[in-house]
């Protein structure tokens, strides 16, 4: 997070490096020298700073989001939010509470679950029941469908517009429609 340092020559900020197809996530903490001129050319409106061409996101984004929720931005929730929200993907809270592990973490399986039932509860992630037995966290909370793999367990994001449903039967009276959403379950070729 940048904090405009009084000292006009240090500017400590974190960044997340992520790969779209498997994401290794890490913070680095660094102290960049350079003088208040440079800050401000390269410091965007944004929150962002740009740095050789590649915009880094920073932790107050997080923290803003989960504030603007009515969340408390925890270390904890700040931990398992860095972890899920950094870029579009869906885990179960065994698979947060795995990578948490690996990166050092010593959250509990209870806070983990507490976290994510609080962020599913105030629309921060979706929670999707892909089979009675496993629950899965979206970090892409805008109505969408998924294709579940149930061979690989892997869930794949179908985009809202391209799912017309038609026919729909008359909802129960004194209702109105929530949401629809659709999970269509596949199975690799033999």
């Amino acid at each position: 997070m940048i904090n405009a340092c009084h000292d006009r020559h240090l500017l400590p900020f974190r960044y997340e490096i992520a790969e779209k197809t498997q994401t290794t996530a890490f913070s680095l903490d660094l102290l960049i020298r350079t003088s208040a001129d440079t800050i401000g050319a390269h410091k965007q409106a944004d929150g962002c700073l740009l740095l050789g061409g590649v915009i880094l996101k920073l932790q107050q984004e997080l923290e803003q989001r989960l504030r603007d929720k009515g969340v408390r931005p925890t270390r904890q929730r700040m931990e398992i939010g860095e972890l899920l929200l950094a870029n579009p993907r869906h885990m179960s809270a065994d698979q947060i509470l795995q990578e948490l592990r690996e990166k050092g973490s010593r959250l509990s399986k209870a806070t983990v679950y507490n976290t994510l039932n609080l962020l599913s509860k105030e629309g921060i992630v979706r929670e999707i029941a892909v089979d009675p037995e496993r629950m899965v966290y979206d970090s892409t909370s805008h109505p969408h469908h998924h294709f579940y793999n149930v061979d690989t367990g892997e869930l794949t994001d179908i985009d809202q517009e391209t799912v017309q449903i038609t026919g729909l039967p008359e909802l129960p009276h004194g209702t109105i429609e929530q949401d629809i959403e659709i999970i269509v379950r596949v199975r690799n070729n033999a």
